[in-house]
């Protein structure tokens, strides 16, 4: 099952014009995971995968309206990947979206006993922040978007803040967070 979503994953990013080099293969193992492997060694100044920019899931897919000003950018583009998400088959990343695990290690996940583990360490000063974060995110989003989501869970915008924190990075130009379809671990 997992090779044939990670096929149609492929299918789609070419069909945006997204490429991938035949130095690299893109394969999926119980140990890592979705992952890209060189065949040879990495070259300074070789592209191994293209993306178009059209294919990155980006905030924009929610419109003006929908994520107003007291949401910051990775919020914006957690809701967008949950709107996304909602919209099942239909949505246009929904190649990309099956391949996102379900739950995943992450610090917002911790039980009080990990939490404690890591206490006097700069992990678990960062911990806290994000749990922070999220918490006051869910607090904001449940009271003032209710029209938007109203079947919004604590867990399905956790799962969201969460993969936005792994996986978001920062658009060169502009700064603002975005979704890569070849960053699904």
């Amino acid at each position: 099952e997992t090779s044939r979503k990670l096929q149609r994953l492929l299918a789609w990013s070419e069909a945006q014009g997204g490429k991938v080099s035949r130095c690299v293969n893109v394969t999926w193992s119980s140990a890592w995971g979705f992952h890209v492997v060189t065949h040879t060694p990495l070259r300074k100044g070789v592209h191994y995968l293209a993306v178009q920019e059209s294919s990155m899931l980006t905030a924009d897919v929610l419109g003006s309206t929908a994520a107003p000003d007291f949401v910051h950018p990775d919020e914006r583009l957690a809701l967008a990947l949950l709107a996304e998400r909602y919209k099942g088959e239909q949505s246009f990343w929904h190649a990309y979206l099956e391949l996102l695990p379900k739950r995943m290690e992450s610090i917002l996940y911790f039980n009080k006993k990990e939490m404690e583990f890591l206490k006097g360490s700069p992990v678990h000063k960062y911990g806290v922040q994000k749990r922070a974060e999220f918490e006051r995110f869910y607090r904001r989003v449940k009271s003032k978007m209710k029209d938007i989501f109203p079947s919004l869970t604590k867990a399905d915008l956790k799962w969201a803040w969460a993969m936005v924190l792994s996986r978001g990075l920062p658009h060169p130009e502009t700064g603002m967070p975005f979704l890569l379809q070849f960053m699904t671990w």
